[in-house]
């Protein structure tokens, strides 16, 4: 299940606010069971009589985890030249350790459109940014 809420705004034709919010949950699990047998006294049954067999081989296995995360976004736009991006995520997962189960990940990045400043003239070029994250 997510969930997505975005809110967008344009502040006098040069101010361009993004901000984005997540939050969601996600389960998986997974069983399995497998039996194999070899050396049947009577071949005809084949997998129907496992009991049959001389060497029977039985293995199982299951399994289940949950993930909850949930992140924000924030996107500043000056004038389609200068940019601002910061977003903190928060991830929790069952199998993490039992005192450690959330992680909190922040990142931060600069842009500049070099390619939408008055000076700039290429024919070549027609879209040039600087990132910085």
């Amino acid at each position: 299940i997510d969930n997505i809420l975005n809110y967008k705004k344009v502040i006098q034709d040069k101010h361009s606010i993004d901000v984005t919010a997540v939050i969601g949950v996600r389960k998986n699990s997974f069983e399995a069971t497998n039996a194999n047998g070899e050396k049947y006294s009577d071949i005809s049954l084949g997998y129907n009589n496992l009991e049959g067999s001389v060497t029977q081989k039985i293995s199982s296995e299951a399994w289940r985890e949950q993930y909850a995360y949930q992140t924000a976004r924030f996107n500043y736009n000056y004038d389609n030249k200068y940019l601002l991006t910061a977003t903190v995520r928060r991830d929790g997962f069952s199998g993490f350790s039992a005192d450690k189960k959330y992680g909190i990940f922040p990142s931060f990045a600069l842009g500049w459109v070099i390619s939408n400043e008055p000076f700039f003239k290429s024919k070549t070029v027609d879209n040039l940014k600087l990132r910085l994250i």
